[in-house]
């Protein structure tokens, strides 16, 4: 009886029929009330759940400012779809970012309320981007009298050349104007980046205070001018020590003297002064400090040379170091019989 029912069941219910219970009533259902129940199985313990990890706190949101009134894109978007017919002229429609032309192919709330010149729908939008510029950071350059091709790069204005100066966003040394979001990092900023956006010229080699370090570099140098020196962190700045501090620092001594010592020689003149002997071999360089300088090499007459000591390697033009009573000395160079003929200096009695 059971196998029958089961066949008639199924083949009702592939012939589309409903779950209704079709053997509600029968000596069937005597049968499966008569038979025992099976006793539910007890279900296992759930385990305790742990304790899941707090979830970070989500970072808030950073709040920009909306553009003024008039700079939320326009709507009108080119017709993709569908037949047309052009009895509208092709116009200039802004959309949040810039200008964009859309021909008489337009679709949109807005079609028909755009610009037909560039020039008109730039001019009427020309305050949005400055106010985005400003609310992110930026410093909003009007042409004139700002010269330059548009928004800053990473600081410092545009490498490209232009026939008519456009307005433009500095964003300050490390960020670039993206339209549409204003001020942002940009990570293709580098050390030259730095240099130009902070006044200085790109040169092979830093330079300290306006003068040369001497150092041995390999090019991507900084030349930020006289007064000031190149920061990796904050590009040009002026903080060059004071003149004494910077005497002692590169070896040199504070003295007195009126004007600057020659390659440690005092001055001829007479004043009340001071100034930083750098020694013998060395001159003061503002903003450097003492700097070793060829031309200290050279004696100037009467002064020690050669083996002497404290004597100068070699004497001035038009002198030689000869022997005199006082060991070896720059002298003129002789002329005529009482000449050495070797060394040009003077026979002496």
């Amino acid at each position: 009886m059971r196998r029958r029912f089961l066949a008639v069941a199924l083949l009702m219910w592939a012939s589309g029929c409903d779950d209704t219970n079709y053997h509600s009533g029968s000596a069937l259902d005597e049968a499966d009330a008569a038979e025992p129940e099976a006793a539910p199985e007890a279900e296992p313990e759930a385990e305790p759940e742990a304790e899941a990890d707090p979830e970070p706190e989500a970072e808030p949101e950073v709040e920009v400012e909306p553009p003024p009134e008039g700079c939320a894109p326009m709507d009108a978007r080119l017709m993709k779809c569908g037949g047309f017919v052009c009895d509208e002229a092709d116009r200039w429609y802004w959309d949040g970012a810039g200008c964009v032309l859309i021909p008489c192919a337009c679709e949109g709330e807005a079609c028909g309320l755009g610009h037909l010149e560039l020039e008109d729908c730039q001019a009427e939008r020309r305050g949005c981007e400055g106010e985005l510029c400003r609310t992110t950071g930026g410093q909003w350059l009007s042409a004139p009298p700002h010269a330059q091709c548009g928004h800053s790069v990473c600081g410092h204005p545009p490498p490209e050349d232009c026939l008519i100066p456009m307005d433009g966003c500095d964003c300050g040394p490390g960020r670039t104007f993206e339209p549409g979001l204003g001020c942002q990092d940009d990570p293709s900023c580098d050390r030259d980046d730095l240099c130009l956006a902070t006044g200085g010229q790109v040169a092979f080699c830093d330079t300290f205070c306006g003068f040369e370090t001497g150092m041995i570099c390999e090019g991507g140098g900084c030349d930020c001018g006289p007064a000031r020196r190149f920061d990796e962190r904050q590009g040009c700045v002026a903080d060059c020590p004071e003149r004494p501090d910077l005497c002692e620092i590169t070896g040199g001594v504070m003295a007195p003297n009126c004007g600057e010592f020659d390659c440690g020689r005092p001055s001829d003149d007479d004043c009340d002064g001071i100034a930083c002997d750098c020694g013998r071999r060395a001159n003061f360089v503002n903003g450097v400090g003492c700097v070793q300088d060829d031309a200290c090499l050279s004696g100037h007459e009467g002064e020690a040379c050669g083996l002497s000591t404290n004597g100068r390697d070699s004497c001035a033009a038009g002198l030689v170091c000869c022997e005199g009573p006082q060991g070896q000395t720059c002298l003129p160079l002789a002329c005529g019989p009482d000449r050495d003929t070797v060394t040009g200096c003077p026979i002496l009695d």
